[in-house]
């Protein structure tokens, strides 16, 4: 799979259902990747391996590659000088199952992106 691609198949599959729930109301009025960033860092690492970056100041997670290379395919829902820091590394068990990301319909709306992207890349 080439990134490019995935990014491409990832920014046609946000939608209001995909985003972060107490954001879905006025999901249309932002970037489309406002609200996207579990679910999408969910399906990158479905497809390169890695870790989950979690920054708790900002509440965003985005993906570390197995070769290092740090990935954020919703990063423009931030103002340009958003300055980011590692609170943590979480697992894809943290981020479908804990108590916040059941709250957050995490894994729903995980799949739903999911498959979107598979229509999207067939």
């Amino acid at each position: 799979m080439n990134l490019k691609i995935l990014e491409t198949a990832l920014r046609h599959s946000w939608t209001k259902e995909t985003c972060f729930p107490e954001w879905q109301s006025d999901w249309a009025n932002k970037d489309p990747a406002h609200g996207q960033c579990v679910p999408t860092a969910l399906v990158v690492n479905n497809y390169f391996g890695g870790d989950f970056i979690y920054d708790r100041k900002n509440q965003h997670v985005w993906n570390r590659l197995p070769n290092g290379k740090e990935v954020d395919l919703s990063r423009s829902q931030f103002p340009r000088d958003t300055i980011f820091s590692v609170s943590e590394y979480q697992t894809r068990e943290q981020l479908l199952h804990s108590e916040k990301a059941v709250k957050y319909e995490n894994e729903k709306r995980y799949n739903l992106l999911k498959e979107k992207v598979l229509k999207s890349l067939s």
